[in-house]
């Protein structure tokens, strides 16, 4: 989704005028939109942000700041510069974390359902298509977020953010192998794209199982990717059965009984689960290792004191047989 300010125009009352900037939003469908505001109505919306601040890491996009001298409407340049101002600070609310806040999709007149859902294969074009996997790859590290650290979901949450990822993923790998409007794109750049819509899917499939193995529901939507991660029985007929040609001793795959079903998305989407699981084994871990380290600092605090102590014990005992040895000389004069 494109965000602009093309134009201004100015209201119709005569006593307190006011500039408008007609903000364009353009979908990657094709279809445009125009919402009109006022720069205290920015300013609204900025103050309302700043609020808000401490949920996100980057902080609010700045705003042009109010003039008290001169107004929009009789300056012109001022007009100009304020609008240009506007739109780079939309422009970066729409590519950051605060677009999906409520506040700022009643701001833009942004209605659910989302115009996404009206975009077919053939009318994204390849900027847009980058922008529908950005927004794709967002919904997927919340979602992760979400299972991981095992926030509560209802099972209409579920179904609704799984299906919108099936959707999307479904969307992006068509529009990539039907489209004629990535016919601009080179060979090299289309097999990327796809990887990333490979990647994508198997991260999906990898949330789909946490979510099922923590007793939630599943998506089921076709699409050029197998949402399983898993080969259909006459796939796996076809791949395992037996040949009457055998040179030699006939091998048997080493591969475990439950991932001979799988495909290399499968065994992919396994592999990262494996591994996140080994990674929450070394994060347990972590406190253990820091108290054992804590110990081992006292330990050695400890025995650095205890050798200060047995120097000075040691020089001690070299002042006292210094002193011996005169006293016995002084004993042996007067004998």
């Amino acid at each position: 989704m494109k965000v602009t300010i093309p134009t201004t125009s100015s209201s119709s009352d005569l006593r307190a005028p006011w500039t408008w900037y007609h903000i364009l939003i353009e979908y990657p469908n094709g279809r445009k939109m125009t919402v009109k505001r006022r720069y205290r109505e920015f300013c609204e919306l900025h103050e309302t942000l700043e609020k808000q601040s401490s949920q996100f890491d980057t902080a609010v996009p700045p705003i042009p700041p109010k003039s008290w001298f001169s107004s929009t409407v009789t300056n012109s340049s001022l007009r100009e510069s304020r609008r240009l101002q506007l739109e780079e600070f939309l422009g970066r609310l729409v590519y950051s974390d605060w677009f999906h806040l409520q506040v700022v999709k009643d701001f833009l007149e942004l209605r659910e359902p989302s115009q996404m859902e009206f975009v077919t294969p053939q009318s994204i074009q390849p900027q847009y298509w980058l922008i529908l996997y950005e927004e794709t790859k967002r919904t997927v590290h919340e979602l992760r977020v979400a299972v991981l650290s095992r926030r509560t979901m209802t099972p209409a949450e579920e179904r609704s953010t799984l299906y919108k990822l099936k959707k999307n993923i479904q969307l992006l790998a068509t529009s990539l192998s039907g489209s004629e409007s990535v016919s601009s794109l080179g060979p090299g750049e289309i097999q990327r794209r796809n990887d990333l819509v490979g990647k994508l899917d198997c991260d999906i499939d990898y949330l789909q199982a946490e979510i099922r193995s923590q007793g939630g529901t599943s998506i089921e939507v076709s699409s050029p990717w197998n949402s399983s991660g898993e080969y259909s029985s006459p796939q796996r007929n076809q791949l395992f059965k037996s040949s009457r040609r055998v040179l030699g001793k006939s091998s048997s795959t080493s591969l475990p009984a439950e991932q001979q079903r799988l495909d290399n998305h499968g065994l992919y989407a396994q592999q990262m689960k494996t591994m996140d699981t080994q990674d929450q084994q070394v994060e347990s871990l972590l406190p253990l290792i820091q108290r054992q380290k804590e110990l081992s600092m006292a330990i050695c605090n400890e025995v650095e004191q205890q050798n200060d102590m047995l120097d000075e014990v040691s020089a001690y005992t070299g002042h006292t047989q210094h002193k011996l040895q005169k006293t016995r000389g002084r004993l042996r004069r007067l004998e």
